[in-house]
């Protein structure tokens, strides 16, 4: 059986059902959409094939499968958060950043599983203060939304606007000069919005009066389509926004499976007014032995076509995890403060599930002579 063909199982398990059929309208082709957070999209692209390609006929198919969907959990959880940082740099300066200018999201690590509870209590923070920020997400897809809408249904506007397909930039630049008021065309767009913003406040003053304040609060929002969207996103609901987007998060991590990326239990706390325990659920990321064990491969491979691994110390291996995919193991967050000590441990944690799962060699506590030396041989090209 083909991998692909595995995928498509693993995928309708996952599921309940099988794929649905190509239907007749649109054809069968996917239309080519390029993403916006172009720099974690192409290391996914790029990591997927390399991996792929060099250990498919190598490892055995239930391992290699395994490590695909851990491959897969690491990518997608790169680029969902590179998504939410993109979009929150467009509503900021109206413009989307360059791919040199795009940085992942970056989350602190649990490297003991959970076993540890000090380190378990800073990636549950770490992982709720990401969640935290996802709330301005809603809000800016809402937004842009709401610009679409104007923009395409503008005479002037829609006459000298850009395609969204195959690349969605220029469009979204248009969207973001039209937020910023950049275009002479964006102020009656704006006072349009205004006189509706006054009409839903009215409407909603007597059932949803938070909704309705929202539409009037100047002060704090000054942009007419921000505070429209942040009034739509919470007449719309937890249940349509952040529970939506945890299931997502839930969904990619792996959550609590056996080559999970993603670990969730629940936790108890005290009210401060009632007195009362109230149940939460806490997230935070992790490494399986399937992940590491994909990282490592990945990344041993020698950067040009060869059968032989390249070199990898431990350290650059940490730097890696942080630069490309923005998990932290060995250093702190930005935001977060973590004791050195506390790092130190995480560091000789995940030191020491390398070593037992075979695939870090070192004869001393010299950093530059701890190597990774991955378990299965690369494919012969």
């Amino acid at each position: 059986m083909s991998v692909d063909q595995l995928l498509t199982i693993r995928l309708a398990q996952a599921l309940g059902q099988a794929p649905d059929h190509n239907r007749s309208e649109g054809g069968p082709w996917i239309p080519n959409q390029l993403p916006i957070a172009e720099r974690s999209a192409h290391h996914f692209s790029e990591d997927i094939r390399r991996f792929v390609r060099a250990y498919a006929g190598e490892i055995p198919r239930h391992a290699f499968v395994e490590r695909l969907e851990a491959c897969m959990a690491v990518g997608l959880f790169t680029v969902l958060p590179a998504v939410m940082e993109v979009t929150f740099a467009w509503v900021e300066t109206g413009t989307v950043p360059e791919k040199d200018q795009q940085f992942p999201a970056e989350l602190f690590v649990d490297a003991s599983g959970g076993l540890d509870a000090d380190l378990r209590s800073v990636a549950e923070a770490s992982f709720a203060d990401w969640m935290r920020r996802t709330e301005r997400f809603h809000t800016a897809l809402m937004a842009a939304r709401l610009l679409d809408y104007l923009v395409r249904y503008d005479r002037e506007l829609r006459r000298v606007s850009p395609n969204s397909r195959p690349s969605a930039r220029p469009w979204l630049d248009r969207l973001g000069a039209v937020l910023h008021l950049r275009l002479p065309e964006a102020e009656p767009l704006h006072r349009d919005l205004e006189r509706k913003a006054i009409e839903l406040r009215e409407r909603l003053e007597t059932e949803h009066p938070e909704a309705a304040m929202m539409l009037e609060d100047e002060r704090n929002e000054p942009n007419v389509v921000l505070r429209l969207a942040k009034s739509l996103t919470l007449l719309l609901g937890p249940s349509n926004t952040r529970s939506k987007l945890t299931e997502l998060a839930d969904a990619i991590l792996l959550t609590n499976r056996v080559n999970r990326l993603g670990a969730k239990r629940d936790v108890y706390r005290k009210e401060a007014t009632m007195g009362k325990a109230v149940r939460e659920v806490a997230r935070s990321v992790v490494f399986s032995d399937a992940v590491l064990d994909y990282l490592v491969h990945l990344h041993a491979l020698p950067a040009r076509q060869g059968s032989v691994h390249r070199p990898l110390s431990f350290k650059e291996f940490l730097d890696i995890l942080r630069d490309r995919y923005g998990l932290c193991v060995h250093a702190a967050p930005a935001g977060l403060p973590v004791s050195h000590a506390l790092l130190q441990r995480n560091q000789a944690i995940l030191e020491a599930r390398l070593r037992n799962l075979g695939l870090l060699l070192g004869v001393n506590d010299a950093e530059s002579m701890k190597r990774l030396r991955p378990r299965f041989p690369i494919a012969e090209r």
